[in-house]
């Protein structure tokens, strides 16, 4: 969802957006004051539940005359984009920054359907099928801070895919200062006896979260690109904790190829969860993020001249999040 709507503000020659977005938290403070059509929440590879949106993704295309859809790689965009091509609307997928080797799945059947036009934000992959669009971390550079004084604030996250995250809970727990004062969104994954924690809960909502993260001195989460685009907003280069199949936390290991590109670019620190220590926690309060450059627009690559600019209807990336409750 963060991805997806950092890009809506890249992309030029649009007149008026329609969003259609799973309805949380998040999504209603992104989207707010903006026009928003509520859609199920469905997860990856959920295919007969995706595939039984068409007839809602057609309602929605036909009734707001859309011109354009644009995804950034959630599973729904494909009736999405289904429906555009039998209304006449033209398609264009942005493959997620997540994906720096490859289109996944999503991408993949996006690539082989008529009229859709691809973009990926990885230049090592692109070629006449999938243009180069620049990428959400763009504008973003490296920077060193001071040492903080006193206690550190931690902020950890660990997103909310529906897969649990145990083994960063654990290693985590083991390894935090005993005086750092320390705020869990733990999303799916439970809550362990001991933990350290100043507060602990399992959703909390987007603008507080960005706020927590803000004051924090080290941001510690999964290697989601919502999660590293919404620190890194704030000045923070995350701990970036991949993912990973082998433990049962996603269905692939492409949390590992977006970590790996932020360390490269100096914006994150990527570290397996077994390698964390007081040392990484200590050597991250000293590294942040600042704005340079104000990334290029994207220009769409349309078939057709307009008398108008394009209506754009955009689809989340990531699924949000449940409403928030404490848990201490």
């Amino acid at each position: 969802m963060v991805q997806l709507e950092s890009w809506s503000r890249r992309i030029a020659d649009i007149d008026s957006i329609v969003w259609a977005a799973a309805e949380s938290p998040q999504s209603k403070t992104l989207l707010a004051g903006q026009q928003v059509h509520w859609i199920p929440d469905i997860q990856p590879r959920q295919l007969r539940e995706t595939m039984s949106l068409l007839g809602l993704a057609r309602r929605i295309v036909s009734s707001e005359k859309v011109d354009v859809v644009v995804s950034t790689g959630a599973s729904v965009a494909i009736p999405f984009f289904m429906a555009a091509r039998m209304h006449g609307a033209e398609s264009h997928y942005i493959e997620s920054a997540a994906r720096v080797e490859g289109p996944s799945i999503t991408g993949q059947v996006a690539a082989v359907m008529p009229k859709v036009r691809c973009y990926t934000q990885s230049t090592s992959w692109a070629d006449s099928r999938w243009n180069y669009a620049g990428s959400v971390f763009d504008g973003y550079t490296g920077a060193t801070i001071a040492k903080p004084a006193g206690p550190l604030r931690v902020v950890v996250t660990v997103g909310s895919m529906h897969h649990p995250m145990t083994r960063l809970v654990e290693r985590l727990n083991a390894v935090l200062p005993e005086d750092a004062e320390v705020v869990w969104q733990l999303g799916h994954t439970p809550a362990i006896p001991g933990m350290r924690a100043s507060r602990i809960e399992e959703f909390i909502t987007h603008d507080e979260l960005t706020d927590l993260m803000a004051d924090a001195h080290v941001v510690i989460c999964h290697a989601g690109v919502g999660s590293a685009l919404q620190a890194m907003s704030v000045g923070k280069a995350p701990i970036l904790v991949p993912r990973l199949i082998e433990h049962g936390e996603h269905v692939d290991d492409h949390q590992e190829q977006i970590a790996k590109r932020l360390g490269g670019l100096g914006l994150a620190m990527p570290v397996d969860a077994e390698a964390l220590s007081a040392d990484i926690i200590a050597e991250a309060a000293t590294r942040g993020v600042r704005n340079a450059d104000a990334p290029a627009a994207l220009t769409l690559r349309t078939s057709r001249a307009r008398a108008q600019r394009p209506r754009t209807i955009v689809l989340p990336r990531e699924l949000a999040e449940p409403v928030s409750h404490g848990r201490a």
